[in-house]
């Protein structure tokens, strides 16, 4: 096994990657999603390692990114919690554990906390690699629709958004590096996808759609550079 030293909180001030509104709105996306997802207990099972495991493990990484924000006058949720309150679903988890772990999500988007949360948490403890990848892809198929017409409307840059934290997320989860010589490109690539998705973030907010294709064309060929040595 690697030595590798556990990044406990983002080499990103996160403030810099997205604005708290921004955050908040991809939170409610994924508390919309999560409550959708439970509604039905007979489709839990087909649904559990998508889109359900997926929105449990981006509102831990949502609420650690809320934890490190440095706009704190503005901060509506206590982030820790969040992160505390998702993490407590297991990916093999019941539809009643499910249920347990999204009801203590909404005590704590109602203001109601209890117990200590520390402020900073493992990012590679935060969301799993499947979930990363699902959450990347619905993120790639929404953004060509957006990138054709930018509107400059708030929800449009949250797919970019999502890939810009999750490249920290990623950089973090070193555990598909089999060799210590491969650690440094794994590094160059999640960094690079970082950049892609943070400049893209921005065209799409200045409403520049040519400018927005062209970085997440860069961000779609870092993916599949870094597909091509550790997955494929």
């Amino acid at each position: 096994m690697l030595s590798i030293p556990v990044m406990a909180q983002s080499p990103v001030a996160i403030e810099t990657v997205a604005p708290l509104t921004e955050i908040e709105l991809l939170i409610e996306r994924h508390i919309q999603s999560l409550e959708k997802g439970l509604a039905d207990e007979s489709k839990f099972e087909e649904a559990k390692n998508k889109t359900i495991r997926t929105d449990f493990g981006m509102l831990s990484l949502l609420g650690q990114s809320l934890a490190e924000h440095k706009d704190k006058s503005a901060r509506k949720i206590n982030g820790p919690a969040l992160r505390d309150a998702a993490l407590t679903y297991n990916r093999k988890g019941t539809y009643v554990e499910a249920r347990a772990a999204f009801t203590q999500i909404q005590s704590v988007l109602n203001g109601t906390v209890s117990g200590e949360h520390a402020l900073l948490h493992p990012w590679n403890k935060l969301i799993n690699m499947h979930p990363m990848m699902e959450e990347m892809n619905a993120a790639s198929g929404a953004l060509p629709r957006i990138l054709r017409k930018p509107r400059g409307k708030p929800e449009e840059a949250l797919p970019a958004v999502s890939w810009a934290l999750l490249a920290i997320a990623m950089k973090a989860d070193t555990h598909e590096v089999k060799d210590p010589n491969d650690l440094p490109q794994w590094n160059t690539w999640s960094d690079d996808f970082l950049v892609s998705s943070l400049k893209l973030a921005e065209a799409v907010r200045a409403k520049d759609g040519a400018t927005g294709r062209k970085w997440f064309d860069q961000a779609n060929e870092t993916c599949d550079a870094c597909h091509a040595r550790f997955r494929d």
